[in-house]
């Protein structure tokens, strides 16, 4: 009963490692520094990873994904840009308008926006809102692609572990917050913006849901694959099988909490929309 039960498990990590390995034979988008040794990256920009709520570049239209191409400000402009002289550059600027070209989508339809940085309260320092990256595309052969592949998954799988734990310590702490936790329908608008960079951000979307399908399922809650695996372990250390009765109470309930769980996150996925 274990080995069926975990076979589900072991497919959603089996189908991510193939994602990520189609994705690496047909080109995938990875950051200057974690390229495979041997390989060059190709096509390398300054990539918008994320964009802070309500911050000026929210407000002037950047979005994740935007290739950032061009910074000036009146008669000054950058010529090489990367994180480091965007930075200087705010930081020189503080107080101006700051022109940034960018390039959206897999049409790689070229836009301008108008930023004025906003100072940090904390820190005192000018800031427009995002992070960056410098993200290239590694295009790989079948065997290096599998090899990658699978570093790859193991790296994502040890990040959702560690960020379902943090998310469950700080609920615990009373810390928690919804902010961080997207339902079916953020995922809509997710899969939306992963298609329209291209179906490689498609594939690696998908293979990220497939590990955090597979590690939450291994949860050991009732109704989750991983609560059956706990009442196995349990009937194995006590020799003896569990009061039927009691095993269907436990995965009901824990059914049901799994149900309002995601009335809440799809009632908070709808809040965010407006």
């Amino acid at each position: 009963q274990a080995i069926v039960l975990f076979a589900g498990v072991f497919a959603n990590f089996l189908l991510a490692w193939l994602l990520f390995s189609i994705g690496f034979m047909s080109g995938l988008p990875t950051s200057v520094g974690s390229e495979p040794i041997g390989y060059k990256l190709s096509d390398v920009n300054l990539m918008v990873v994320s964009v802070l709520a309500k911050s000026p570049a929210e407000v002037a239209g950047l979005k994740s994904g935007d290739k950032i191409v061009t910074i000036a400000s009146g008669n000054d402009y950058v010529s090489n840009v990367n994180p480091d002289t965007l930075k200087s550059f705010i930081l020189s600027h503080a107080s101006k308008t700051i022109d940034i070209g960018y390039v959206r989508g897999k049409e790689k339809i070229f836009g301008l926006v108008k930023v004025v940085p906003i100072i940090d309260k904390s820190t005192q320092q000018p800031l427009i809102g995002i992070s960056m990256d410098m993200i290239g595309t590694a295009k790989l052969p079948v065997f290096t692609a599998l090899k990658e592949g699978m570093l790859l998954t193991l790296f994502v799988t040890k990040g959702t572990i560690v960020g379902l734990y943090t998310l469950i310590a700080d609920s615990l702490r009373g810390q928690g917050s919804f902010a961080s936790v997207t339902g079916p329908v953020g995922m809509v608008g997710i899969v939306g913006d992963a298609y329209q960079f291209g179906f490689v951000y498609l594939l690696s979307f998908s293979a990220l849901i497939s590990v955090n399908l597979a590690i939450i399922n291994l949860f050991p809650f009732p109704a989750l694959d991983g609560g059956r695996l706990f009442f196995l372990l349990i009937e194995k250390i006590k020799g003896s099988r569990l009061n039927p009765k009691f095993a269907n109470t436990a995965n009901m309930i824990g059914f049901g909490i799994l149900i309002l769980l995601m009335v809440v996150v799809t009632f908070h996925d709808i809040v965010k929309l407006f």
